[in-house]
């Protein structure tokens, strides 16, 4: 159907109309009221037309909107069902991978190096018992290489005076390479104390234990 707004009325008067007159004029109207009557009909066709066509426009545009929304709620649903997908497979990608999704903390790196106290003056701290600070210190944890489960009978290696590790017995080795706390230098005495507190908190001692110490220690050291 061809659009009835861009037709343009004929030309009833003209001659090429003489036979579609005839039905008129054999009535005994004129020419004239005959080509008006076909104007007539025409615009009333015409005007038929415009609503036949106003309707089809509207049913076109309607089912196209209805297309579109379909188009549109199926393109919504494939898109939640690859959302869907996409994240279990970051659940389990993190769940197969945790290190890898283990967040960060931003804190700067610290520039003290890390200090591992020896399994001898370890196995004190754990017990609770008395330990040397010497143990504690750079020197003293260079020369003490033994086991936290040695008695004073048994051998520990030990770093000699001319730098050879030799196997001596754990109570000589003690009296010979362990320097007293009293006779530790001020600087000895500054690295070993912090170390062996920070031990003492890994062991979990009694807070009120550990405040202590740590009250005992920067008292001496405020003198």
């Amino acid at each position: 159907m061809s659009n009835p707004y861009e037709l343009e009325i004929p030309d009833y008067t003209s001659i090429e109309y003489t036979e579609a007159w005839a039905m008129f004029t054999a009535d005994g109207k004129s020419n004239a009221e005959a080509a008006l009557i076909l104007a007539n009909i025409w615009y009333f066709n015409n005007a038929h037309a415009h609503q036949l066509w106003d309707r089809q426009q509207e049913d076109r545009e309607e089912a196209r909107q209805a297309k579109n929304a379909c188009l549109a709620e199926l393109k919504e649903q494939e898109e939640a069902v690859r959302d869907k997908e996409e994240e279990l497979a970051r659940r389990e990608e993190r769940k197969k991978y945790k290190n890898k999704y283990t967040p960060i903390l931003n804190t700067p790196l610290s520039d003290a190096p890390i200090f591992t106290p020896c399994h001898y003056a370890d196995a004190k701290i754990h017990s609770g018992d008395y330990c040397p600070l010497f143990y504690y210190t750079n020197k003293g944890h260079g020369n003490n290489l033994s086991f936290p489960d040695l008695d004073d009978g048994t051998l520990a290696l030990i770093h000699s005076e001319s730098g050879d590790v030799i196997l001596q017995v754990t109570a000589e080795a003690k009296a010979k390479h362990c320097t007293p706390d009293e006779d530790l230098s001020w600087e000895e005495f500054s690295e070993s104390d912090v170390r062996m507190l920070h031990d003492i908190e890994h062991h979990s001692w009694e807070k009120t234990r550990i405040d202590m110490v740590r009250s005992f220690w920067i008292e001496i050291e405020s003198h």
